[in-house]
């Protein structure tokens, strides 16, 4: 295995810690890592940098100690394109992944990214200051996403305890989340069934429920839903919006509680009275 460490500066401040970012360079070529190297040291952010030859070896350095970032190039002597991307990024999926290109290659890079890759770099358009910033940006994207995944993971395993619907509608009532009970009660399997559909859609009064939304939050308010199938009840909406500095909605966040037999009960006492 040939292993490098390529000299880089440490004694500026990392911004992401106390310690020094920890690369991973896989490229195969002895002139690009040695510039990379340079550049990282010439940049923004204190670094240190392992170099590996081809992804095999990068590979093996993944399972020795996992770094903070992987540098990788697309054209490696045993690896071409995206292979590199899926590779690596299963063998260590907490790790983000920036991939180096050559000029002209605009649409490999975009496959890549669509493959895992956090980040990507054009080698004709390298400097100390564009190296620097884009490991530092695509560790600090990493991390916040996996913070995310971890929150909506969390979010979930509460969500599909309840027995009421809970939702995460956009704008326009498209849905972006649903758990499995509000599935159930719109008459399918599981909640995911559910995402992309439009949740005004299954309202019997589609323009008064699309004006709830569109209002400051729906509180308590009665709404008859149609799901698929012979599926339809009386749903007790709460909704509350989230908005952006400009005032400008991005979504909705809702609770949908079945209050059918609690109405069907309301009206056959009014009947009776």
């Amino acid at each position: 295995m040939h292993a490098s460490k390529l000299p880089t500066d440490s004694d500026r401040p990392s911004r992401l810690g106390d310690t020094p970012l920890q690369g991973l360079l896989v490229e195969d070529n002895p002139g690009d890592a040695r510039l990379f190297g340079e550049y990282l040291r010439e940049g923004p952010i204190r670094a240190t940098l392992r170099h590996e030859e081809t992804l095999q070896d990068g590979l093996g350095a993944l399972e020795e100690e996992a770094p903070d970032v992987v540098v990788a190039d697309l054209g490696l002597p045993d690896s071409e394109g995206i292979e590199t991307v899926e590779a690596t990024a299963t063998a260590a999926p907490e790790v983000p992944i920036v991939v180096l290109t050559g000029r002209g290659d605009l649409q490999a890079a975009l496959e890549a990214q669509e493959a895992g890759a956090t980040e990507y770099l054009q080698k004709s358009e390298l400097t100390p200051t564009l190296v620097g910033r884009t490991l530092r940006w695509a560790v600090q994207r990493h991390r916040m996403q996996t913070k995310l995944q971890r929150r909506d993971a969390w979010i979930r395993s509460i969500t599909e305890r309840l027995s009421a619907g809970v939702f995460r509608a956009g704008p326009t009532g498209q849905i972006e989340y649903a758990n499995d009970a509000l599935a159930e009660m719109l008459g399918f399997e599981q909640g995911d069934d559910l995402v992309g559909r439009d949740l005004t859609a299954f309202s019997t009064d589609q323009l008064r429920w699309g004006q709830m939304l569109g209002e400051e939050p729906a509180d308590d308010a009665e709404v008859d839903f149609e799901g698929r199938g012979d599926s339809s009840f009386v749903g007790l909406l709460r909704t509350k919006g989230a908005y952006d500095e400009y005032g400008a909605v991005l979504h909705y966040d809702g609770v949908i509680t079945d209050v059918t037999d609690r109405v069907q009960r309301e009206k056959r006492l009014r009947m009776l009275s």
